[in-house]
């Protein structure tokens, strides 16, 4: 065991050596803490992972699944967004909807509806129903008409307005 003193805030403290990524209470001002020591497994951004102990449902875990590449993970900024404001039906609506196109709750190709969707292709106008696990295919781009206005989404109105 070891007594110092912490030299950013000038408390007493008292510490237990520890083994690289070991995590320890630590004593600050009589005060306990955890601290956990330089080394062992580091987990995202560098992070110690919680021993098995600490963790809710941890122990016994086989693997560590790998988080996706940046390349697979980061699309092109704004993309979708871009191409709703481009599409015949976004460029007609844009001004009604009163809304950035960033809360249009936008889905693209690739993209899979989670629960129970209602949306507006934005290019041919239809409304469509999408159910949980449809993944979006390739060219088509939808808005979640619970993201735009009820006045112009409800019945045939949206219909209407885009003159169909």
């Amino acid at each position: 065991m070891t007594e110092s003193t912490a030299p950013e805030t000038g408390l007493a403290t008292t510490t237990e050596a520890a083994k690289p990524g070991e995590t320890r209470v630590v004593v600050i001002d009589g005060k306990e803490a955890a601290a956990t020591a330089p080394g062992g497994d580091a987990g995202a951004h560098g992070m110690s992972h919680a021993t098995p102990e600490g963790e809710v449902a941890g122990g016994n875990i086989k693997s560590v699944l790998e988080p996706p590449s940046i390349a697979e993970s980061v699309r092109a900024p704004l993309s979708k967004d871009r191409a709703a404001l481009l599409s015949p039906i976004g460029r007609k609506i844009a001004g009604m909807v009163g809304r950035p196109v960033s809360e249009w709750g936008l889905l693209g190709e690739g993209d899979v509806v989670h629960g129970h969707m209602l949306l507006l292709d934005l290019q041919s106008g239809e409304k469509v129903r999408g159910l949980d696990g449809h993944k979006i295919g390739e060219g088509r781009l939808y808005a979640n008409l619970r993201n735009l206005p009820e006045g112009l989404t409800t019945g045939d109105t949206i219909e209407q307005v885009l003159g169909g």
